[in-house]
C-alpha cells in the first residue's frame, strides 16, 4: 500500500503538488487470493468480464471507501487487487457528485507494472479525466459512434487530452501550440484507441505509450493541476500553472504505440467507462 501511494506523486505534476492532497488506506481482505469469477470471493465484488475485462458494481465498495472519510465528501478511490489481467477506471463524471474508481491490478508483472497501473487508471483516468492517446486499431477510423460518445465526454469536462479536429486553433491545448515553453507540443492523429479520425497533442505520453515512458504530456499535466487547485478552492490560473510545472522525464522522441495494456506474456485490458451523466 506505501508502493501504491508513492506511486501516486512520483511523477509530474502530482509529485509537485503532494501537500494538497489527503491519502487513507484502507484494507480488504477477501476469502480468495485473486480476482476470478465469483463476486462473494473477495472482499470488494471485483470479478473479471470478458469485455472490459474487470468489473464491479460498485455495491461493496461505499462501505470501505467511507471508513476514513464522511459520507459527505467525495474522495477519489485508487483500488489496488490481486489479479493477472488489467487496469479499469469507471468514470461517472467529474467527480463531484459521486466518486469514479480505479482499479490497479497487483501480480501482473510486479511493482513496476503495478506502478504504471496506478499512474494510468488513478491519476490519469480516475482523478484527472483523461482519455486513452493509444492504439488498438490500426489503420482504421474512429466510428461515428465513438466520436458521438466522445463528444458527450467532453461536454461533461472528461477527455479533454483529445480532439475530433486537427485544427490547431480550435484544439483545447491552443494555447501551449507556439508556447516557447511547449515547442513540442502540436496536433498528432490518433488515439482513443484508433488510428485515424482523432488527435492528441504530443507523440508521447503515459496515456499514450509503453510502461517506460512514465510522463504525462503538457496539456494532461495541465488539467491535473486545474482540477487540483480547483478542487483544493485556491482557484487556477494558467500562470499558476506555468510556475510549478516541470516536464521531467519527457522522452526526446518516440511515436504512438498499441495499447500499452498488450503484452505476448500477460493479457492486458484497459477501460475507461464511462456512465450516465451528473444531474
Amino acid at each position: 500500500m506505501e508502493y501504491a501511494m508513492e506511486s501516486f506523486f512520483s511523477i509530474e505534476p502530482t509529485k509537485t503538488y503532494r501537500d494538497y492532497f489527503n491519502v487513507h488506506m484502507v484494507y480488504a481482505v477477501s476469502r480468495k487470493a485473486c480476482v476470478g469469477d465469483d463476486p462473494t470471493q473477495t472482499a470488494l465484488g471485483t470479478v473479471w468480464d470478458k469485455v472490459n475485462g474487470v468489473t464491479n458494481r460498485l455495491i461493496q465498495l461505499p462501505d470501505y471507501v467511507y471508513i476514513p472519510v464522511s459520507r459527505g465528501v467525495i474522495p477519489y478511490p485508487s483500488i489496488i487487487v490481486n489479479g493477472k489481467k488489467t487496469g479499469f477506471a469507471l468514470v461517472e463524471g467529474t467527480g463531484i457528485i459521486k466518486p469514479n474508481y480505479a482499479f490497479s491490478c497487483y501480480l501482473c508483472g510486479g511493482l513496476d507494472y503495478l506502478k504504471y497501473l496506478i499512474l494510468h487508471e488513478s491519476v490519469g483516468h480516475g482523478f484527472g479525466l483523461l482519455g486513452d492517446e493509444y492504439v488498438d486499431y490500426i489503420d482504421q477510423e474512429l466510428p461515428e459512434s465513438n466520436k458521438n460518445r466522445l463528444k458527450l465526454d467532453q461536454a461533461k469536462g472528461l477527455c479533454l487530452n483529445l480532439s475530433l479536429t486537427n485544427d490547431s486553433q480550435s484544439v483545447y491545448w491552443s494555447h501551449l501550440i507556439g508556447h516557447p515553453r511547449y515547442p513540442y507540443v502540436g496536433v498528432y492523429e490518433g488515439g482513443y484507441k484508433y488510428d485515424k479520425g482523432v488527435w492528441r497533442s504530443e507523440l508521447v505520453s503515459l496515456m499514450s505509450t509503453l510502461l517506460t515512458d512514465l510522463y504525462f504530456n503538457a496539456i494532461s499535466r495541465e488539467l491535473l493541476v486545474k482540477r487540483i487547485l480547483e478542487l483544493s478552492g485556491e482557484g487556477y490560473s494558467f500562470d499558476k500553472f506555468l510556475q510549478k510545472d516541470s516536464d521531467e522525464g519527457r522522452p526526446t522522441g518516440g511515436s504512438l504505440s498499441l495499447s500499452p495494456f498488450r503484452s505476448t506474456s500477460i493479457d492486458w485490458i484497459d477501460r475507461l467507462s464511462v456512465g450516465p451523466d451528473e444531474p
